[in-house]
């Protein structure tokens, strides 16, 4: 069973909210993470898409609907995405919408290069199956509304991030929406691509 530890998040205007900071049990192999510089990665315009990578029956498991993922198309080759979205909630049609959303995306920037960015905030480190990870906050949406969490796992490519994100109409609450992304990573990061080399 996962051992759980408490971390501070820091939100807008000084607020300070005590979250479960999730470890997952070790590999006794764990899988290599990449350290060569992105635009030298041979996973360069080669990374495996999300959509296709993880199975519907992740998906569901996680809490999302398998039929209502969306392709993040991107003219950057060291990037490759994919949205999902939760089952819409029960009610009137125009008034259905989903409660939360997820980012997928794959990177071939270093991990530990990643840790030491400017467009990310409130890194904790942790581990996810024996790798790296860190639970993070994105700069370019500290002043946009909702609630929103990411994990990030260092990879044979590069990382995977997990992103979640609540419906301003069925808000979360912080630590709903950091359980969501960890849970969503946990379920998925098994069938991320371990090949150190594009197939």
């Amino acid at each position: 069973m996962a051992a759980a530890l408490l971390a501070v998040i820091v939100l807008g205007g000084g607020i300070a909210l005590l979250v479960t900071n999730k470890t997952t049990p070790g590999s006794t192999d764990p899988t290599k993470t990449a350290t060569v510089a992105s635009d030298q990665s041979p996973w360069r315009g080669k990374l495996p898409n999300p959509c296709d990578t993880i199975p519907n029956s992740a998906v569901k498991a996680a809490g999302l609907d398998p039929a209502a993922r969306h392709d993040v198309q991107s003219h950057v080759k060291s990037i490759r995405g994919c949205m999902y979205f939760s089952p819409q909630p029960k009610g009137l049609q125009y008034d259905a919408t989903y409660t939360w959303s997820l980012n997928v995306w794959f990177s071939t920037y270093p991990y530990d290069e990643q840790l030491h960015t400017d467009t990310i905030y409130d890194l904790r480190p942790t581990t996810l199956h024996g790798q790296p990870a860190s639970y993070f906050q994105q700069e370019i949406e500290r002043n946009t509304p909702g609630n929103k969490c990411g994990v990030m796992v260092g990879t044979t490519f590069g990382v995977a991030y997990y992103y979640a994100g609540d419906d301003t109409n069925h808000p979360l609450t912080p630590l709903q929406v950091c359980e969501k992304a960890w849970n969503a990573a946990n379920t998925m990061q098994p069938f991320v691509p371990t090949d150190t080399q594009p197939k």
